[in-house]
């Protein structure tokens, strides 16, 4: 039997529908279908391509427990993707409930091969699609988990960024869902990318210990199984050794060698029962075991009572074992343990159960969490990492409702899990009857009450208090509608006050004053103006400074002329209507006029004439307010011989050598001088400032349409200054 017939005999095992011929011959005719698509195709490391599906499936099936249509879906996903079938193919093959999964799963490949896919609006997006449908989310963690376990076929580049992508996101997923050995593993084969030799060298420790660690466990688990067996209690004792990427943090956090780790294993009792016996004798196992070996009270942890919020039960006890080591043992029923295993898919056959529901609010509480979080905010990723991973603890409200926060959470952090409103209007606390302050730190099984006011506002400090994202994002969320109803009013106090002065600004003018003051966004400065720590005559000052023209001096000296007459001087290129001796002139350097120009000249006291093209904003507002100094010019038709300072503007697609075509055109192919050139790349597109020296607009013209045929660009312009 070949490899392609074990994974698929795995997967319809995994299934439990063996009375279900029509979901075996669906598996069966999907598998055969998406073998026939591949069949020209290997892997990276040679096998046939079909293996890759089916062992993903095979991930999905007996790792998670997802069905037949997740399968189906896995199994067609690639195809898919790769443009060999249509997804309305897929509908037609295997139903809308597949299809949509595919539909989901490529949305999100979309999304990450953005590099910027971790910044707060992308990762927003990339994580609803995850939760529009759990199975999204699984099949995503096969895939990913699949490509871990292969990394050695892939590039560096590509191992460096499913390192990346497992830790910062789907790790952390993986945990809150409950699935702790997907979570553990895929940390295991990030560290194994990332720190190669840290990984290398615990992983040979483990190695070296393991006969000594098996024989110590042999010799502890002996009484504790008698007692089981006398105790006619059907159970099974087996252990887990701690994972290598845990071992290494417990290292870096406590400071010491492999050695000094002394909780490398733990021991695992899996009681076989029904669901109402499930915690008596889960609590009966730990009173016998605690007859054998002295428990650490400290250590114990009943998820039991109170499930965490992945929907994860089991009973933790830490004991002194031989040789005076503490040993933790794990105490649960053959249901709760599928549930460690395979997290939240496995509660999809235990309906009733009073976990089942616990991923439904976990969703919400990260749609809520997301929702709140600033597009502008970057450390979002950072928030949903902390949010997902923090240890938990169970407090109570007045009236006695169970309320779950991290571990470190203060009364203010409490007061937003009740409710937003609640906590922007929190003023103080009673915890278990005691006045607090809002920064007073929550023990497990505190009963807490929050005190509010309609007069109390959230305060910027707050986020120093608060630990939680859904706080941090509340809070945030407040201070940014603030911010805005005083930009929005700076905003205004602006637009009057140039109305009044008669200042009519391009956004260029408005960018120039947020650089003087230092400040990101136009917003910003709307805020500053609007809370008074900017005065709007400071404002005015340097804008009238900004629109005094700035003049380049020109070798050009006109003859003295009388009405309309022009220079007989090959070197003269202007004629100017005015009986005017030893006059320079200047070209403005805000509209750098060209020959072919619509043209007219400023009398500078002082400076002689400043030549402007009459589109010009700066010149209409020099006509408007100076009439009596505007001199009518025009161009000799015979000065051919001058070149002018042009700029342009090109928008395109950022690829490999469209620079050097833009280049080629410019100074080969169109033989013009090109002085500057500088560009600025984001999101796959580049935007270019090129300065040229033209003849006239007829050759400005001839260059822009030429531009134009250079493939990947997509808009070119002149503008006034570069």
């Amino acid at each position: 039997m070949n490899n392609i017939q074990l994974l698929y005999r795995s997967i319809i095992n995994a299934q439990r529908i063996k009375d279900h011929k029509d979901k075996i011959k669906l598996i069966n005719d999907v598998v055969k279908y998406s073998a026939s698509l591949y069949k020209d195709e290997t892997t990276r490391n040679g096998e046939p391509y079909i293996m890759k599906p089916l062992e993903i499936a095979n991930i999905c099936a007996n790792e998670l427990g997802l069905s037949y249509q997740s399968v189906c879906a896995v199994l067609l996903y690639h195809a898919v993707e790769k443009e060999k079938v249509k997804i309305s193919e897929v509908e037609e093959k295997i139903g809308i409930k597949a299809s949509k999964i595919i539909e989901g799963r490529l949305r999100i490949a979309k999304l990450q091969n953005d590099k910027s896919y971790l910044q707060s609006e992308q990762f927003r997006k990339l994580f609803i699609t995850l939760s529009e449908d759990i199975r999204i989310i699984l099949t995503k963690l096969a895939d990913l988990l699949y490509s871990l376990r292969h990394a050695q076929w892939y590039s560096s580049e590509i191992q460096e960024k499913l390192a990346m992508d497992a830790t910062i996101l789907y790790a952390p997923t993986a945990y809150k869902l409950g699935l702790y050995n997907l979570k553990l593993e895929m940390e295991d084969l990030a560290l194994k990318i990332t720190q190669v030799s840290e990984y290398k060298a615990i992983e040979n420790k483990l190695k070296d210990t393991q006969k000594s660690r098996e024989t110590y466990i042999n010799t502890f688990v002996k009484p504790i199984e008698e007692g089981l067996k006398n105790a006619k209690i059907d159970a099974e004792t087996k252990y887990r050794t701690k994972s290598i990427n845990s071992i290494h943090q417990k290292m870096l956090k406590q400071k010491v060698e492999f050695e000094g780790v002394y909780d490398i294993f733990a021991i695992r009792v899996i009681i076989d029962c029904p669901l109402e016996e499930e915690k008596a004798l889960c609590w009966k196992v730990y009173s016998l075991i605690t007859d054998k070996y002295t428990p650490n009270p400290s250590r114990l942890r009943d998820w039991i009572s109170i499930p965490k919020s992945s929907g994860y039960e089991s009973l933790h006890t830490t004991v002194m074992g031989p040789e005076g080591r503490w040993v933790e043992i794990q105490i649960r029923s053959k249901r709760m343990d599928e549930i460690a295993e395979k997290g939240v898919a496995a509660h999809w056959r235990y309906k009733g159960v009073k976990s089942a529901n616990s991923l439904d609010n976990y969703l919400n509480q990260i749609r809520e969490l997301l929702d709140n979080i600033s597009q502008t905010d970057g450390d979002v990723v950072n928030q949903f990492a902390l949010e997902v991973e923090s240890d938990e603890i169970f407090v109570f409200t007045p009236q006695g409702d169970l309320k779950t926060v991290p571990k470190g959470a203060t009364v203010l952090d409490f007061a937003f899990e009740v409710h937003t409103l609640v906590g922007g209007r929190c003023v103080a606390a009673k915890v278990n009857n005691k006045a607090v302050k809002l920064r007073h730190v929550l023990s497990n099984g505190d009963q807490v009450e929050i005190i509010t006011s309609k007069n109390q506002k959230p305060a910027a400090d707050w986020l120093n208090i608060v630990k939680t994202s859904k706080a941090k994002s509340g809070i945030r969320k407040f201070l940014q509608e603030e911010k805005q109803k005083e930009a929005n009013i700076g905003k205004e106090i602006f637009d009057r006050k140039l109305k009044n002065w008669k200042l009519e600004i391009e956004p260029s003018t408005i960018n120039k004053v947020q650089k003087k003051y230092k400040l990101k966004t136009a917003n910003d400065l709307y805020f500053l103006i609007g809370t008074g720590k900017i005065e709007m005559q400071d404002i005015r000052d340097f804008i009238i400074e900004l629109q005094t023209p700035v003049e380049v001096e020109q070798t050009v000296v006109p003859t003295p002329a009388k009405s309309k007459i022009k220079s007989n001087q090959s070197s003269d290129v202007l004629s100017i209507d005015q009986n005017l001796t030893n006059i320079n002139y200047h070209f403005a350097n805000c509209c750098n006029p060209i020959k072919g120009d619509s043209i007219a000249g400023f009398v500078s006291i002082g400076k002689g004439i400043t030549i402007h093209r009459i589109n010009c904003k700066n010149f209409l507002q020099l006509q408007e307010k100076y009439p009596y100094r505007i001199q009518e010019a025009s161009w000799h038709t015979d000065a051919d011989d001058q070149s002018f300072i042009a700029n342009i503007k090109v928008l395109g697609n950022d690829q490999m050598g469209i620079l050097n075509s833009i280049s080629e055109v410019i100074s080969t192919e169109m033989k013009i001088n090109m002085q500057s050139i500088s560009v600025n790349s984001k999101n796959g597109q580049f935007e270019g400032m090129i300065k040229v020296m033209v003849n006239d607009t007829q050759t400005m013209e001839a260059l822009i349409h030429r531009l134009l045929r250079v493939k990947g660009v997509n808009k070119v312009s002149r503008i006034n200054q570069a």
